[in-house]
C-alpha cells in the first residue's frame, strides 16, 4: 500500500511545484517583457501536461487537483496585480471563488455540483470546459491577463492593432462569461451555508 505522503511526489504534482518556481522566476522579472513571457510561457506549457500525466499514470488525486488550481491562480493573481492599481481585484474573486468550491466539495469532485446549474452555467462547465463555450471561458480567463501585459509591455509589431483590439475583446467576453460562472457558484454556496 502507498503511503498517503507519496502523492506529494507524484509526476503531476512535481510538474505543479515546477510550475510554480517558473511562475516565482517570472514574477522577479515581470517587468522584463522577454523573460516574464519565456518563464510565464514555459509555465503554461507545463499546465498542460500535469492533467494528460495525472490521467495517463493514473495519478488522479485531490491535492493534485487542488495544487493545479492553486498554482493556476497564483500564476493569473501575479500578472493581474501587476497590470494596474486595482489588479489585485480579479484574483482576490478567483481565490473567494476558489474557497467557496472547494469548501464544502472536497478535490476533484467540485464540479459535481453543476449538474443543477442553469443551462449557460452548464454549457460552460460540460465536458470539463471542451465545449466553445467552456473554451471561450478558459481563453478568457488565462489569456486575458497576459494579452493586457503584452499590450501594456511589449510592442507587438505582426499582430494588427484591429486584430490585436478583436482579440481583446473576445478574450474580455470569455473573462465576463467566466465571472457569471464564478458568481453562480458563490451564490450556490452562500445558499449552502444559510440552509
Amino acid at each position: 500500500m502507498k503511503s498517503k505522503l507519496s502523492v506529494l511526489f507524484n509526476v503531476p504534482n512535481i510538474i505543479g511545484y515546477i510550475r510554480f518556481i517558473l511562475i516565482c522566476i517570472a514574477w522577479k522579472n515581470i517587468t522584463d517583457a522577454k523573460i516574464f513571457l519565456l518563464f510565464f510561457g514555459a509555465n503554461c506549457m507545463l499546465d498542460m501536461l500535469d492533467g494528460i500525466a495525472a490521467r495517463c499514470l493514473n495519478q488522479v488525486s485531490n491535492y493534485g487537483a487542488v495544487l493545479d488550481v492553486v498554482v493556476d491562480i497564483f500564476g493569473r493573481g501575479v500578472t493581474w496585480c501587476f497590470l494596474g492599481k486595482y489588479g489585485y481585484v480579479v484574483p482576490a474573486w478567483e481565490w473567494f471563488v476558489f474557497a467557496c468550491n472547494h469548501a464544502q466539495v472536497r478535490g476533484v469532485q467540485w464540479k459535481e455540483q453543476f449538474k443543477l446549474a442553469p443551462k449557460l452555467v452548464k454549457r460552460v462547465m460540460s465536458h470539463n470546459f471542451k465545449t466553445p463555450l467552456g473554451m471561450l471561458v478558459m481563453c478568457g480567463i488565462f489569456g486575458l491577463p497576459i494579452a493586457l501585459y503584452c499590450d501594456q509591455y511589449t510592442t507587438l509589431p505582426v499582430i494588427m492593432p484591429t486584430v490585436f483590439s478583436a482579440c481583446l475583446c473576445i478574450l474580455g467576453i470569455g473573462r465576463l462569461l467566466g465571472f457569471y460562472v464564478e458568481a453562480w457558484c458563490v451564490v450556490q454556496h452562500i445558499s449552502k451555508m444559510l440552509l
